[in-house]
């Protein structure tokens, strides 16, 4: 009788090894975000936040998953020689992947607040990113990750769940998950919470709906300009001879839109504005000339556009900072200057040598008083009102002061979820507690007010409105007004000069240029009678237009004014 011998050994359903490890490592960077996910919401403490983790870590399961299945595919493509090399860059690759999801979680609020697009970030903006917004903190959580990932790699999931049913099912749970999360999303909300989605949405969609290239990019001047053919221009205070006030304050808002400010300011019947109302002018088409703050403040003090985006290469515009200013001006004529950052880290500081004092938030004496903000290095901040004893102080203390106060309140959503108190209500509580000190010190009278913010939204730099901000003047013997010529940074010096001296107030502009924000590089321009263009500096598409305005016109004015601007660039 014939017996037929067969292998009682069960078939081998166990995973393969490639598939394990990946699978492992996805599964471990899956675990790890939910874990930065569920810090980032605790401490932010805002249920819409809260909501928008969850969504964003939807997104990463979404991301991972997908990761794998492609990778797995890819992988079963190679053979031979290549099938090693194959095996290293499909975990690299995955490996890479979770290291730039962990780059987020944590500054989640600020993406919400100024949502950029990462893929149209380029290399000179990558240094700035990893030390000055991701910060040391940042930094040890990639490193915490990244040390999680090696041991999933070296130590794959454990034997019992090698098995294929289980293992599998675990990676359709992770997918279905992210996919769930993910379409609970969509259609996509006002603002995405995810920056590698919100990047590929923002990519294909200028694919699809841009236009051909319509002019050249520009070119960056390597050397510093002929004086004699680029001179350098004095400052107007330059010529003034009498002055109103005995102090002036500068106070920029951080992040305001004109339509914000004057629906909250201008109709109200208490606060700031009931005291000021009658000693007050507003400017009700000014507009920013940067949608940086660094830039802004530069174009505040010294006229003088910067046609750069700020932190992408400062040695373009550094001798900025030496050039004739409101600030030196006046500190020639016996003033004492003070500037005043209630960050803890902010290394730019524009005119940096003309001022008599530099406040931080490491300088003041009552910031355990205030709520504080210990975030990375760019966020990293005491609340505004905690500098209000140094500005009085200072002011009792010298017989002339001009004071610059750049606001942190606003820059990051974190504030008022902190303060319970919106950002207009900041300021208005602000100025309120200000002038209070101010008329308890006789010194009211003799204060000249200069409210104005750096820039409005930073995340829409193709928006006319983003560039119209609130400029609010006001002291006693203001003629209260309503001030509707069109102006712009460029033209603070002369307005001051004008109230505080006896300068003529700048004549309206029939236009302004525009420079976009440090995650892209973008100018536009905005006419008096509405029209506006903008374009991709380093694309060169239009990437917005509205009327009839004339991209290469527009294109031979932005290389005029880089033309113009190199007297101020430095060789080293």
């Amino acid at each position: 009788m014939d017996v037929t011998l067969r292998n009682s050994n069960p078939p081998d359903r166990r995973v393969p090894n490639n598939d394990l490890a990946l699978i492992s490592l996805a599964s471990t960077f899956g675990l790890t975000q939910l874990a930065l996910h569920l810090w980032g919401a605790l401490s932010t403490r805002a249920p819409r936040i809260a909501l928008m983790h969850a969504l964003a870590w939807g997104y990463d399961l979404f991301l991972l998953a997908t990761a794998v299945v492609v990778l797995r595919s890819l992988l079963r493509r190679f053979g031979g020689r290549w099938k090693s090399v194959a095996k290293i860059a499909a975990k690299a690759s995955l490996f890479a992947l979770g290291l730039t999801l962990a780059s987020y979680p944590l500054l989640l609020p600020e993406f919400l607040s100024f949502p950029i697009n990462p893929f149209a970030v380029d290399a000179s903006v990558t240094g700035l990113f990893l030390t000055d917004i991701l910060g040391s903190r940042g930094m040890l959580v990639i490193a915490a990750v990244a040390t999680l990932g090696l041991a999933s790699l070296l130590h794959p999931i454990h034997p019992t769940f090698r098995h294929g049913k289980l293992l599998y099912g675990l990676l359709a749970t992770l997918s279905l998950t992210g996919m769930v999360l993910s379409l609970a999303h969509w259609p996509p909300m006002a603002t995405q919470p995810h920056p590698l989605i919100h990047g590929t949405q923002e990519t294909l969609k200028e694919w699809f709906l841009r236009g051909d290239r319509a002019v050249p990019q520009p070119v960056r001047p390597m050397a510093p300009a002929d004086p004699k053919r680029y001179p350098i221009e004095p400052s107007p205070l330059e010529s003034a001879k009498t002055f109103r006030y005995r102090h002036v304050l500068i106070l920029v808002m951080e992040t305001v839109n004109q339509s914000d400010f004057a629906d909250f300011f201008l109709g109200r019947q208490s606060g700031f504005q009931a005291t000021i109302r009658d000693r007050s002018a507003y400017f009700d088409r000014y507009y920013t000339t940067n949608l940086d703050s660094y830039t802004s403040l530069l174009a505040m003090l010294t006229s003088v556009q910067v046609p750069y985006r700020a932190y992408e290469a400062p040695q373009y515009f550094a001798g900025l900072n030496d050039a004739p200013n409101m600030i030196g001006t006046l500190v020639e004529k016996g003033w004492t200057s003070l500037f005043v950052c209630t960050s803890e880290y902010q290394p730019f500081v524009p005119t940096p040598a003309d001022w008599k004092a530099t406040v931080h938030g490491h300088d003041l004496s009552n910031k355990e008083d205030w709520v504080s903000l210990g975030l990375n290095p760019v966020e990293a901040a005491t609340e505004d009102k905690a500098a209000i004893p140094t500005i009085l102080s200072f002011m009792e203390n010298h017989p002339r002061t001009v004071i610059m106060h750049e606001m942190v309140f606003g820059h990051s959503p974190r504030w008022s979820t902190l303060t319970g108190k919106g950002q207009l209500e900041y300021y208005d509580e602000f100025f309120q507690e200000l002038q209070t000190k101010l008329q308890g010190a006789g010194l009211a009278d003799d204060t000249l007010w200069i409210i104005v913010a750096d820039h409005g939204d930073r995340g829409k730099s193709t928006s006319a409105e983003s560039y119209h901000v609130p400029l609010l003047v006001a002291g006693a013997g203001i003629t209260p007004i309503i001030q509707s010529e069109m102006l712009c940074h460029l033209d603070l010096q002369k307005i001051v000069g004008h109230y505080l001296s006896d300068l003529t107030r700048p004549r309206s502009r029939n236009d302004v240029l525009v420079i976009g924000h440090t995650g892209r590089w973008v100018y536009g321009q905005i006419t008096k009678d509405g029209q506006d263009l903008f374009i991709d500096a380093l694309d060169g598409v239009v990437l917005e237009q509205k009327g009839n305005l004339s991209p290469k016109i527009l294109h031979d004015r932005f290389q005029a004014e880089i033309d113009n601007f190199v007297r101020f660039q430095r060789t080293r």
